[in-house]
């Protein structure tokens, strides 16, 4: 009997079929809860995020309070009651602190809403539209499991911090301090026994996803608990939902203590992702967050089962970390079950591992740039997030392989690519990215030549990204509203092309590509200048 099966295609290419969901990744998920202001203040010093965003009294709200945190490409919204007899003190009563929306990026929610209810699903709210100076965001909302819904969410253009009536929260941190999360890797949901082909099948006709993994009973269990699960995911990778369901076992299983105590179907958990593990698990208990236990017995066993890692094994044990499970794909000629385990601690293992695994990813290594269909891109379609590449570091829309490896700073990444033939003409130094702030000095010019340096094979290095846009240059006008952008990035591409200069003299420093056009005024929520400007601030 097959435990573990993957297939990456299992309804043929990508290119066969018309994507008539297409998703830009999770927006962000909202969590309904008890005290909306004490979860802040615990995931902002405990996990570090940042809130960037509030709606309340303050913003003419009666009653509820939202706060918006983000940490890379996690953006989370606690939302509490303010009043009695409302959904979200209803919610509260019934499941405790919980996730109520897992909210998808679409390009339109209206073709969104319409492709999912033609397809089978129960429409909670047609299209609206919220607007304010920053432009505009439209949204719908469908069921899905248990009280959980999906919200499409169509940015478009909006320029705000989050959504139109929520109040942007100064930023107070140290910008200088990397982040530990970088993505949100999965969401799990838990529903009741017999439910999960039922929700496999919601996803594979509403959202046309595919089946990724499936675990059965004899693959997630112990003496007394067991559990069945399957793994669905988009056609690019970017949204990916294990299903789970109870098992039978001696005892209750762990879902169905789920069940129970939750009161229902609902997310059971939200996977991050780190480039660092070690040192996100040891800054996190620094700070007071509380790991479960692996027994001391597991790592003598690792060597053996896993070959060779990078981390220190040592490292590993005291900090909890155990290996990822990845199917193996099986020997030539053999069809049918896929077994492994191996431990992928780097970024690095986790791209070897794709890359080893098909070769169709070799040659999409050497790809065009700047094309969702290639470069990383297509490294994703073909292995189907195999080996978790998602913890390279950033979103990969329109960007390459190298792009993605240069912001992680993984340099074993780096060579690996150059290895497999990729292009490594761009890296990327000024991160084109939501939080300007928190990362506008991720890569100093130093760190730049330390790259260029152990990477021989570059030649090209791009500072930056439109760094005439608030969206990825702060601050962009001093409190006079004169020109600072212009001043600040000038700096930082001089030091890098001096240290990257000194370190390799054959390297070219390109300054970022500058969006067409901007407002030229400082204090209108859209800090953004025209390009003839912010030239003529460089001098």
């Amino acid at each position: 009997m097959s435990t573990l099966s993957l297939d990456p295609h299992p309804n043929g290419r990508d290119g066969d079929r018309r994507d008539f969901m297409p998703l830009h990744g999770i927006d962000h998920i909202e969590l309904w809860v008890g005290n909306a202001a004490q979860a802040a203040y615990y995931l902002r010093h405990a996990f570090g995020f940042t809130e960037v965003a509030y709606a309340g009294l303050e913003t003419g709200l009666r009653d509820r309070t939202s706060h918006v945190l983000q940490q890379g490409r996690i953006r989370l919204v606690l939302t509490g009651a303010l009043v009695d007899g409302t959904e979200i003190g209803e919610h509260h009563r019934r499941h405790g602190d919980g996730v109520k929306r897992v909210a998808l990026s679409v390009p339109s929610a209206h073709a969104a809403l319409r492709e999912a209810t033609a397809r089978g699903a129960t429409a909670l709210r047609a299209p609206y539209e919220l607007r304010d100076g920053d432009g505009f965001v439209r949204m719908a909302e469908i069921a899905a499991y248990g009280d959980t819904v999906h919200t499409f969410v169509e940015r478009g253009d909006y320029a705000g911090t989050f959504l139109p009536g929520y109040a942007a929260v100064p930023y107070d941190g140290d910008p200088a301090q990397p982040g530990l999360l970088a993505g949100i890797d999965h969401v799990v949901a838990n529903v009741e026994l017999g439910e999960m082909d039922r929700w496999v099948k919601y996803y594979e006709d509403v959202f046309g996803m595919t089946e990724l993994i499936h675990f059965s009973d004899e693959a997630i269990s112990t003496e007394y608990s067991a559990l069945m699960s399957k793994v669905v995911t988009s056609g690019d990778g970017r949204v990916k939902l294990p299903i789970n369901e109870p098992a039978e076992g001696a005892r209750k299983s762990q879902i169905d203590e789920y069940l129970e105590f939750y009161g229902g179907a609902g997310v059971q958990h939200v996977a991050v992702s780190t480039t660092d593990i070690v040192r996100t698990v040891e800054a996190l208990q620094a700070r007071g967050v509380a790991f479960l236990r692996t027994p001391e017995s597991y790592y003598d066993g690792v060597p053996a089962r896993v070959g060779e890692i990078d981390q220190s094994l040592e490292d590993l044990r005291r900090l909890g970390i155990v290996d990822v499970v990845i199917p193996d794909r099986p020997p030539p000629g053999e069809e049918g079950e896929r077994f492994g385990r191996r431990i992928v601690a780097t970024a690095a293992q986790q791209l070897r591992e794709l890359l080893d695994w098909d070769p169709e990813a070799r040659l999409a290594a050497r790809a065009d740039r700047y094309h969702p269909d290639r470069g990383i891109g297509a490294l994703r379609k073909a292995g189907a997030e195999h080996g978790e590449i998602a913890s390279l570091g950033v979103d990969t829309w329109g960007a390459t392989a190298f792009w993605r490896a240069a912001f992680a700073l993984d340099v074993d990444a780096m060579r690996l690519l150059v290895r497999y033939g990729a292009d490594p003409t761009f890296v990327l130094t000024s991160a084109t990215i939501g939080n300007p702030a928190e990362h506008a000095s991720a890569l100093t010019g130093l760190e730049v030549a330390a790259i260029v340096r152990a990477v021989p094979a570059i030649r090209d290095v791009i500072v930056g990204n439109e760094p005439n846009l608030n969206r990825f240059w702060l601050p962009q006008f001093g409190p006079n509203g004169e020109n600072v952008a212009s001043r600040d990035y000038f700096a930082l591409l001089a030091q890098v092309h001096d240290a990257a200069k000194a370190a390799a003299p054959e390297t070219s420093i390109w300054g970022g590509a500058l969006a067409p056009r901007g407002v030229d005024r400082a204090g209108t929520g859209r800090d953004t200048q025209s390009p003839q400007r912010f030239l003529n601030g460089l001098g």
